[in-house]
């Protein structure tokens, strides 16, 4: 059998008296984990391709897919028609993420950039 071997508190010396005593133990305080909450997508995550908003009529969708895309380094004017700009930053996304590339943004594109949906 293996004897087990006492373990010491630290201690302190005492100044005036020069005795040893027990340190004082200092409090800890452990943050909370922060909670990883996933973007909400947008509304059932649509399905976007080329053609989805037009001169006259800017798609909500598309700003938001627009704004991820400059995020994330790929220049793309924020105007709500996915065009041939859109669609080619969305292809080199999908194929930078290993996604099938189609340019259409279905819900694993949506979920490449960390929307959660039904």
């Amino acid at each position: 059998m293996t004897a087990k071997k006492k373990v010491e508190e630290p201690t302190e010396i005492d100044s005036e008296s020069k005795e040893k005593k027990p340190a004082a133990k200092k409090a800890t305080t452990k943050k909370p984990a922060a909670k990883k909450t996933a973007k909400k997508a947008p509304a059932k995550m649509p399905r976007l391709r080329t053609g989805a908003g037009s001169i006259d009529h800017e798609d909500k969708n598309v700003k938001v897919l627009q704004r991820n895309l400059n995020k994330r380094g790929h220049v793309v004017e924020v105007d709500g028609i996915f065009g041939t700009e859109t669609r080619t930053a969305v292809r080199i996304w999908q194929r930078s993420r290993r996604l099938p590339v189609d340019g259409i943004v279905g819900k694993n594109t949506w979920r490449s950039f960390g929307y959660v949906g039904k």
